[in-house]
């Protein structure tokens, strides 16, 4: 797997301590412009990290026309245009958080643009999940994870008011390639299938990834909805005038929406599914 396959994940207390000096980077970038001394190899490593950041930023801008500074900025989650400018001059020294920041939107290891700081950073294969995302990284799409099944059968009662367990981060990249969206308005949830009516399409224990603020039919698709009974997954195909709920496995019978009672409703629509399929071989 290439580096742009790849999570980073933060020490948080790495993160938090390594300008802990009482100064801005702005204030520090401010001394350093005044002619105030500045260490040699400090000063060697803030130079080729901003060489190596505007080399990245150059062949990245060649495969990803009208890329600017100011999208770069809304992105990483940095700032203005401005802010951007100053971490690409030098003016403001490479840290951590721009660090994991920039690689995450990039989809690069973070060698490659400051190997000094590259040490405090560990990778994992990317997506990762979390009980905290603040903890894993400041920046690419979070996916929240709530206590909440869907069954692929005759139904689940889940919790009146569900809460968020844990929550899945993916570099930006990533989750636009994977999912098309990066959930900036968090309307994607994620929730866990239960039962077999959706195999092969959607296994027992997988992962889904549900865009909740679809409330009603958009087209044929996979879709959540809520029963008196609970909440089911089951595809919704529009024939004629009819709207068909079916499951994919062959062995449950398909009925007619028409048919339900009123308080059946859609709570979002499925765009993927995440496979966890574990397997045992011994202790």
């Amino acid at each position: 797997m290439d580096s742009s396959d790849k999570q980073l994940v933060k020490s948080p207390s790495l993160l938090d301590s390594a300008d802990n000096d009482g100064r801005s980077d702005t204030d520090k970038a401010r001394q350093n412009a005044a002619g105030l001394p500045v260490h040699d190899s400090a000063q060697k490593d803030r130079d080729g990290d901003s060489a190596r950041l505007k080399q990245v930023w150059t062949q990245y801008k060649k495969h990803n026309l009208g890329a600017t500074q100011e999208w770069l900025g809304r992105e990483t989650g940095l700032g203005k245009q401005g802010t951007v400018s100053d971490y690409m001059s030098g003016r403001i020294p490479m840290n951590l958080k721009a660090l994991i920041c920039f690689c995450n939107v990039f989809g690069v290891a973070p060698e490659t643009i400051s190997p000094s700081l590259a040490k405090f950073i560990s990778i994992s294969h990317a997506p990762v999940a979390s009980k905290d995302a603040r903890a894993v990284t400041p920046c690419g799409a979070v996916f929240n994870v709530l206590d909440v099944k869907a069954a692929c059968g005759n139904g689940y009662e889940g919790p009146d008011y569900p809460e968020i367990v844990s929550s899945i981060v993916m570099p930006v990249e990533e989750a636009r390639r994977f999912l098309g969206t990066t959930n900036a308005l968090k309307s994607v949830q994620v929730i866990a299938a239960m039962g077999d009516s959706m195999k092969p399409t959607i296994n027992p224990t997988d992962l889904l990834f549900v865009n909740t603020s679809i409330k009603e039919f958009t087209g044929d698709g996979v879709y959540i909805i809520r029963y008196a009974h609970g909440v089911i997954c089951k595809r919704l195909q529009k024939r004629g005038k009819s709207l068909i709920v079916r499951s994919d496995n062959s062995m449950y019978e398909s009925y007619e929406w028409d048919e339900q009672d009123d308080s059946v409703a859609i709570l979002g629509r499925v765009i993927a599914s995440w496979p966890l399929d574990i397997k045992l071989h011994g202790s």
